[in-house]
């Protein structure tokens, strides 16, 4: 493999079945051209007008889903329903955009009594160029969530999707194109991670999914250019199971978060910390679960890189090193042992803040788990981390669960439940620590989802007369020059909020 082409590989069985010729800088440098033409055209497009285009995209979708999940699980062998996930987030994303995006986009402002006579909006005007930097694990969803709301808002996209997953965006390209979306609009940008710091370099604005290796140098080329990425980097999410929890429900709730797409997901949970007085049911339910329920090829596919394989069999490695003991790990089945990248889960007991699987990032399907013996030392366990995106707490007392979740610090905390905030579109994905906050920029979804590919202006009408009183017609009581009145309109406002 050089830079000059893109191999991809089914990792379900370790077959070469495509050659993707990599774009170089003179092709950057063009699309970057096409682009900016496009979006001044693009920006004059009313927002009605911009929807009608979102929703044949949708139908199109929805009518011929299998386009986009075929190439997904070619080249990630997902499970047919972990590809579906994909393609619905694609439509909810498009569905939130028909919602609420043109007032996200053009927000009204509600004044004091004392400014009804002014008729003040926010517009947000686009970014001309954003750069859509995405990974392997979701090669749609969240390509989605950026590109869509940034094509709303008026701007053009240059995509760079993984060197691991481009099929599935050239053929999200190529549906955009169908449906009608100018040309040179959005363009995907093929290569590795040096065509796509180069995008940095070019882009008008850079949203950014990945690693937090590679999301600080972004951050760092972003800055040096004058403005603030958004950017979302990696995950480390805990559950914490309460005494009081359904224990059957959070059983399967934990295997799900832990073991759908193989753990592939930025919210997987990656740590779990059970009361001590529900530890071996819990367990006991678990691996009952994983040993009779779950199938390879049909519950979880292979890692989908070669690399991120070895990360998770070094973590089960080192567990074992440090004197605790894979509690239950099924064998490969024959026909899976010759080819791809297929680990069967691990669950993993009694594990500690000493090993590397509880401090480092996983994405795998790996259930460590580790027992506690009070609601402060679960807190204070789940907060240990230099990650903060997502985390669960298990407990039928609802009181208690918004109490805990104050207290942790994660940007997405969820009661009962595994990683479905990021279905709820209308809230922001938010994160803390190195997920994304201590660089700064805006979560994805919600108002800041669309907002985030723009500049705010705040835009101020002068409607009618003060309180349609006709001796304020020509003047404003505040304006010059002052007199008696004018004292009279300033105590009145003092008074008035």
């Amino acid at each position: 493999m050089t830079h000059e082409s893109i191999v991809v590989t089914n990792p379900a069985t370790g077959k070469v079945f495509r050659e993707i010729v990599c774009h170089d800088e003179t092709i950057l440098d063009f699309f970057v051209r096409e682009g900016r033409k496009a979006q001044i055209k693009w920006q004059k497009v009313s927002f009605s007008d911009r929807l009608k285009l979102f929703k044949k995209l949708k139908r199109h979708i929805q009518k011929k889903y299998h386009e986009l999940v075929e190439p997904n699980q070619s080249e990630t062998g997902k499970t047919w329903p972990d590809a579906m996930v994909d393609v619905i987030s694609a439509v909810a994303e498009i569905h939130e955009l028909e919602r609420r995006g043109e007032a996200y986009a053009c927000e009204h402002v509600s004044n004091h009594v004392f400014l009804s006579n002014k008729n003040a909006k926010v517009f947000f005007e686009p970014h001309q160029l954003v750069g859509v930097i995405t990974p392997w694990n979701l090669p749609l969803a969240i390509p989605a969530a950026d590109i869509f709301p940034a094509l709303f808002l008026g701007s053009a996209v240059i995509w760079k999707p993984s060197e691991y997953t481009p099929l599935t965006a050239l053929k999200l390209e190529e549906i955009m194109k169908n449906v009608g979306f100018p040309a040179g609009l959005m363009q995907v940008l093929l290569g590795y991670g040096d065509i796509g710091a180069k995008l940095c370099q070019v882009a008008d604005h850079i949203s950014f999914t990945g690693s937090c290796k590679t999301g600080k140098k972004v951050a760092e080329i972003c800055q040096s250019r004058g403005f603030i990425p958004n950017l979302e980097m990696g995950g480390k999410a805990p559950a914490i199971v309460l005494p009081d929890a359904d224990l059957r429900r959070t059983a399967q709730a934990l295997v799900y978060g832990a073991i759908a797409n193989s753990g592939q997901y930025c919210k997987s949970f990656e740590r779990i910390y059970v009361h001590k007085e529900v530890l071996h049911a819990i367990l006991s339910y678990v691996i009952q679960i994983v040993h009779y329920d779950l199938k390879p090829g049909r519950d979880y596919g292979p890692m989908i890189t070669r690399a991120q394989f070895d990360v998770v069999e070094k973590q089960i490695e080192d567990v074992k090193k440090a004197g605790a003991h894979v509690c239950w790990r099924k064998e490969l089945p024959d026909r899976l042992r010759d080819g791809g990248n297929w680990l069967t889960p691990a669950i993993l007991y009694p594990t500690d803040h000493s090993m590397s699987v509880m401090k480092e990032e996983t994405f795998g399907p790996v259930m460590p788990f580790m027992e506690f013996d009070d609601i402060g030392e679960a807190i204070s366990l789940a907060n240990d981390s230099h990650l903060g995106l997502n985390a669960s707490v298990f407990t039928k007392n609802k009181k208690l669960f918004y109490e805990i979740a104050g207290y942790i610090q994660a940007g997405n905390v969820v009661g009962n439940d595994a990683m479905i905030n990021w279905f709820i579109t209308d809230a922001p994905q938010c994160g803390r620590k190195g997920s994304t906050s201590q660089y700064g920029g805006l979560p994805r979804h919600g108002r800041t989802g669309i907002q985030r590919f723009g500049k705010p202006k705040t835009i101020v009408w002068h409607d009618h007369p003060f309180f349609h009183l006709p001796f304020f017609k020509t003047k404003e009581p505040w304006w010059l020059p002052y007199n008696g009145l004018t004292n009279l309109a300033l105590r009145a406002f003092l008074h008035g909020f």
